[in-house]
C-alpha cells in the first residue's frame, strides 16, 4: 500500500544503511545496536527519512522523546541560540535554568513545589530513591512485576523485567517487588477482573512477610510501558495511594514514559484523582537534548542539604532551552488534548483489528500510546514473539516506523506517534499496521 506519507525507494536496510549498520557492529557492542532495519538521517513532524531515501511514518516518537514531533522550529531554533551563546556552567546559576524550573514547576499542584533539573530517566528515579531514603529514614522500595525504571545498576534492579537485568547480577538490596495489575495475565487465581483487589491484598501481606518494616516509598509508573502498555484502572492507583497513606510510606510516580501530554493529560498520575510526593520526569521533556526531572514536596527535595544532588550537565543551558520550547509548543498546541482525541481513534481502529485477527489478544491504550498483544490463539493467550516481530518488520518494509516488540515476552506492539501527527498520516499508518498483520498471516515474513 502506498500513502501520501511514506515513500519506499528501497527494501530497508538499504545499501547505505548496511554500511553504517556494519560499522556500529565493528565498534559498538551488540548490546546496543539498534535492533531494526532503519538507519536515520532526518526526521520533521511524523516523518522519519532514512540514509537511502525511504520515508516512514512515524509511530516511535524516539521512544517517547518527540511529542512535539521531530524537529520542531520553535525548539530547533532555542537549541541554536543557546548554542551560540554558552553550554555548560556546571552548578552555577542561569536564567534558563530558573525559568525552567519555574515553568516545570507551575505545571504541578501547588504542592508539589520543587524540581531538581538532570540528564536522563534512569538518572531522576535515582535522585527520588535517594530523596525518599533520606527523608524517610528508611531503605526499602517496593516496585511492581513487569515495570521499566532505567538500565543503571540500581533502576535496573527496581525494574520487573528480566531481560533488563539478566546476566547482570547480584541485584541492588531493599527492593521488594509485587505484581501489577494486568487482567490479560494476571498472577493471580480467576476471576481476573479481580486483579486489582489481589494485588493490594499483596502489598498488604508483603509488609508482614518480605518487608522488614522498613519501607520508604512505593514506585510506579502511570502505566506499564515497557512492560507492555498496561494501564492500571483509577481504583488500583488509588489504592496505592492509599495504602502509601496508611504506612506513612513516600508514592513516587515515573512518568518517564507517560509525561508532557502523551496520554491525554499533562502527566499521566492526572488520569486517577492522586497526587505522588515525587514524580520523576524526561523523555518529553526537551525533544531529544539530554533533560530529565525530578518534581516534589519541598518538605521532602529540602531535607538534603546543599551540594549533595548535584549533577554535572543538569540543568545545563541546552537542555534548559530545548526544554522550555518544548514545553511552551505543548501548551500553545494543546497537545494534550490533541493526544486524547487522537487517542480515541486509535483505540477504535485497534479493536476494529481484533475483531479482525485472531492472533491478537487485546488492544491497550492510553493517550496516543498502544500496546497490541500478539498470541498464538486467543484462547490459550500464548505469547507469540516471533510473529510480533515480523509483524514489525514488515510495516518497516511498508513505511510505517515502529519499534521492536516490548513486554513481559515480547510479543507486544507498541506504537507512539508524535503529538503533532496529522490526522490523515495516524490514517495511513494505521491501514499500513492492517497490511503488515495481513502480509505476515499469509505467509510473507520479513525480518532482518
Amino acid at each position: 500500500m502506498k500513502t501520501a506519507f511514506s515513500k519506499m525507494v528501497v527494501a530497508p536496510p538499504g545499501p547505505k544503511a548496511q554500511e553504517i549498520i556494519q560499522k556500529e557492529k565493528n565498534y559498538i557492542p551488540r548490546s546496543a545496536c539498534s535492533s531494526t532495519p532503519l538507519v536515520w538521517k532526518e526526521a520533521y513532524g511524523a516523518t522519519i527519512i532514512d540514509v537511502d531515501g525511504n520515508e516512514y511514518i512515524d509511530f516511535t516518537s524516539g521512544i517517547l522523546v518527540s511529542n512535539v514531533g521531530h524537529s520542531h522550529p520553535k525548539v530547533v531554533a532555542a537549541i541554536q541560540e543557546q548554542a551560540g551563546k554558552f553550554l555548560n556552567s556546571y552548578d552555577s546559576s542561569h536564567h534558563l535554568r530558573a525559568e525552567l524550573a519555574e515553568k516545570i514547576v507551575n505545571l504541578f499542584p501547588e504542592e508539589l513545589n520543587r524540581v531538581l533539573l538532570l540528564t536522563t530517566g534512569s538518572e531522576a528515579i535515582e535522585a527520588a530513591i535517594k530523596f525518599a531514603r533520606a527523608k524517610t529514614g528508611k531503605s526499602e522500595i517496593i516496585s511492581f512485576h513487569g515495570s521499566f525504571h532505567g538500565r543503571t545498576h540500581l533502576t535496573m534492579s527496581l525494574g520487573g523485567i528480566k531481560k533488563v537485568k539478566s546476566g547482570c547480577g547480584p541485584q541492588a538490596s531493599n527492593i521488594l517487588h509485587v505484581p501489577f495489575p494486568y487482567p490479560y495475565r494476571c498472577t493471580f487465581s480467576q476471576p481476573h477482573d479481580q486483579c486489582d483487589e489481589h494485588t493490594l491484598q499483596y502489598m498488604e501481606q508483603i509488609l508482614h512477610t518480605a518487608s522488614t518494616g522498613n519501607i520508604a516509598a512505593v514506585i510506579m509508573e502511570s502505566y506499564l510501558g515497557s512492560g507492555g502498555c498496561v494501564v492500571p484502572s483509577v481504583k488500583f492507583v488509588q489504592g496505592v495511594r492509599e495504602f502509601c497513606d496508611r504506612h506513612d510510606i513516600l508514592l513516587i510516580m515515573d512518568e518517564v514514559q507517560a509525561g508532557f501530554g502523551r496520554t491525554g493529560k499533562m502527566f499521566g498520575f492526572e488520569h486517577y484523582g492522586i497526587l505522588p510526593d515525587l514524580v520523576c520526569l524526561a523523555k518529553g521533556i526537551s525533544s531529544g537534548v539530554p533533560t530529565s526531572a525530578v518534581v516534589g514536596r519541598d518538605s521532602i527535595m529540602d531535607h538534603l542539604p546543599p551540594g549533595t544532588m548535584t549533577s554535572t550537565y543538569g540543568g545545563n543551558p541546552l537542555s534548559c532551552a530545548a526544554a522550555m520550547a518544548t514545553i511552551d509548543v505543548i501548551v500553545e498546541e494543546r497537545l494534550p488534548e490533541r493526544a486524547a482525541r487522537l487517542g480515541e481513534r486509535m483505540a477504535q481502529r485497534f479493536q476494529t483489528l481484533v475483531e479482525k485477527y485472531r492472533i491478537i489478544g487485546e488492544a491497550r491504550s492510553i493517550g496516543l500510546v498502544s500496546g497490541i498483544e500478539v498470541v498464538k490463539s486467543r484462547e490459550g493467550r500464548e505469547p507469540d514473539p516471533e510473529t510480533a516481530r515480523a509483524i514489525a518488520m514488515q510495516a518497516i518494509h511498508l513505511g510505517l516506523a515502529v519499534i521492536a516488540p516490548t513486554g513481559l515476552h515480547g510479543n507486544v506492539l507498541r506504537l507512539m506517534p508524535p503529538l503533532v501527527i496529522e490526522e490523515e498520516a495516524l490514517e495511513a499508518g494505521l491501514d499500513l499496521l492492517d497490511e503488515a498483520i495481513s502480509i505476515v498471516l499469509n505467509g510473507g515474513l520479513h525480518d532482518h
